[in-house]
């Protein structure tokens, strides 16, 4: 789910959006594009514009009045999108089952194996404190760097699978990741794996959020635990 700036909750369903005030879910206006559209993902970047990863058209922008639709036709490697994230500047950064995308605005630049990425399903997408780009994806993660890739293997690296879900930043550089085999930390360049056996409800970990309080939330196939 997202904030918008008048306060609603925009939440991702498998039928499309919908928005809840604190009373009442609503489906939203001038969204007909998303009515019936599995929607995975959303983001609202800086001018309050929402970002809408679907499965069947891919990428989606809501700027309040007007619905625009990008997909493979306008430049998107693939119409599943999986994670839509900010670049720090006005474009955004789009996850998808067939390579990573860079949108400016006005055109795609898209990634894939051929230019490094160690996978092109992409499950995650996080800019760093550093300007720093993590990928996660099906084959480990990768990180974007003056325009290169630079990757990380579970066997090299010592996290807990090569499938990694997702990303988030725990501090400068600190950093979490959730994998098909558990959860895992970066600190000081050193991993510290957790899995269910050190009290996860289940291993495979898909979503994380570190708080405004520091608290990590760890959302797990079943549960999820803080």
């Amino acid at each position: 789910p997202s904030h918008d700036r008048k306060g609603l909750i925009w939440i991702a369903t498998m039928s499309g959006v919908v928005t809840f005030d604190g009373k009442n879910f609503s489906i939203p206006d001038n969204c007909q594009e998303l009515t019936n559209n599995p929607v995975k993902t959303i983001y609202q970047d800086s001018k309050g514009n929402l970002w809408f990863g679907s499965i069947r058209k891919g990428l989606l922008k809501f700027s309040g009045t007007k619905l625009s639709v990008f997909n493979t036709e306008n430049g998107l490697p693939n119409d599943i999108i999986n994670v839509v994230s900010g670049d720090g500047k006005n474009g955004v950064w789009i996850g998808t089952n067939d390579g990573l995308s860079h949108f400016d605005g006005q055109k795609f630049i898209n990634y894939s194996v051929q230019n490094g990425l160690p996978s092109n399903i992409i499950f995650d997408v996080l800019r760093d404190q550093n300007g720093k780009v993590w990928i996660a994806t099906a084959n480990g993660v990768s990180v974007f760097i003056n325009d290169k890739f630079i990757n990380y293997s579970s066997g090299v690296a010592g996290f807990n699978s090569n499938i990694v879900y997702c990303i988030e930043q725990l501090g400068k550089d600190e950093f979490a990741f959730g994998t098909y085999d558990g959860l895992s930390i970066l600190k000081k360049d050193k991993f510290y794996n957790y899995n269910s056996s050190n009290g996860l409800p289940n291993d495979r970990v898909e979503s994380l959020l570190n708080d405004e309080n520091g608290i990590l939330w760890i959302g797990t196939y079943g549960a999820f635990i803080s």
